[in-house]
């Protein structure tokens, strides 16, 4: 799949952003709630191995479309999400 080039430098820029942060603030955590945004966040700092750390809260309570995307992104992207 082609990226336009306004995409990329969009991603570029993301990617930068995260790699800053998690060098300039470490330690560091990404609090993931599994929407659409943070789904594109957690690829990014997944597939580039950034130095941010993930997590989710689980009240007991999330519907289970959310527990089975946790299972399919933990399984995917073989980073583990930590459970707060």
């Amino acid at each position: 799949m082609s990226l336009t080039p306004e995409l990329q430098q969009k991603i570029e820029a993301a990617q930068a952003l995260l790699l800053d942060i998690g060098r300039d603030y470490s330690p560091v955590a990404f609090a993931n709630s599994f929407g659409a945004e943070d789904m594109v966040l957690l690829d990014l700092i997944s597939r580039d191995r950034l130095p941010v750390g993930v997590f989710m809260l689980d009240t007991g309570r999330l519907h289970p479309e959310t527990y089975a995307l946790v299972q399919r992104a933990r399984a995917r992207l073989k980073k583990r999400l930590g459970e707060a």
